[in-house]
């Protein structure tokens, strides 16, 4: 079988990023497993904390980097999974920047009840949602979007950048067979992009990002 093991976004200093947080508030509300997995978090998050040196590179150079040490390639615009990303990066920059080109889909709130028809006409708003998002033209949200790809065993890992928006993201797929692998060049590759000692100072999205992407790799 065949599963996405790893997917994490780093933005630049003011980029979008998706950042995982355990909370505290009603820990005595949970289970023992997710009291389990939280704390677990917590430490390998501290361990990352402990590892990350300053030390950035460009994205251009980060390019370079991956195509001359593992021979990653570039996807062209036409591959299914070079569309299916770069629909999910449109939908994370108009989300962040320019949510009014949505129109009234902007906000979609999740129906209070779980009834057939509020789900129904939830997912139907989805989908008109996804549609005006797909009505977005490039003179509206200009992107330049790349998307490289390096084959390790049975799987992938895949190198996704939008050098407009500042978008900068690692993910990787397959058997669990070659996954250390996969996992290892995955760290490379947040590591070599890395952060300044100004990030790590004033713990800025880019640090925070860096720091949950490794400790889930």
């Amino acid at each position: 079988m065949k599963s996405v093991e790893g997917v994490d976004i780093i933005g630049g200093e003011s980029g979008p990023v998706s950042v995982f947080i355990a909370g505290k508030g009603n820990s005595h509300k949970m289970g023992l497993k997710t009291r389990i997995k939280n704390a677990e978090f917590q430490l390998r998050r501290k361990f990352a904390e402990i590892k990350i040196q300053p030390g950035t590179h460009t994205k251009e150079e980060t390019i370079a980097y991956v195509k001359e040490k593992y021979g990653f390639y570039e996807l062209n615009s036409s591959q299914r999974r070079y569309i299916e990303v770069k629909n999910n990066m449109k939908e994370a920059i108009v989300s962040k920047y320019q949510p009014e080109l949505l129109g009234e889909y902007e906000q979609i709130p999740f129906p209070a009840t779980a009834d057939k028809d509020s789900l129904n006409e939830f997912y139907k708003k989805l989908q008109e949602r996804n549609k005006q998002l797909q009505s977005v033209s490039e003179e509206q949200l200009p992107m330049d979007f790349q998307m490289y790809e390096l084959q390790v065993g049975n799987g992938y890992v895949h190198l996704e950048l939008e050098l407009r928006w500042d978008f900068f993201s690692v993910s990787f797929s397959g058997d669990r067979k070659s996954r250390k692998r996969r996992k290892q060049i995955a760290k490379d590759l947040y590591c070599y992009y890395g952060v300044a000692r100004e990030d790590i100072e004033n713990r800025t999205e880019r640090y925070m990002a860096l720091v949950c992407a490794l400790s889930e790799l």
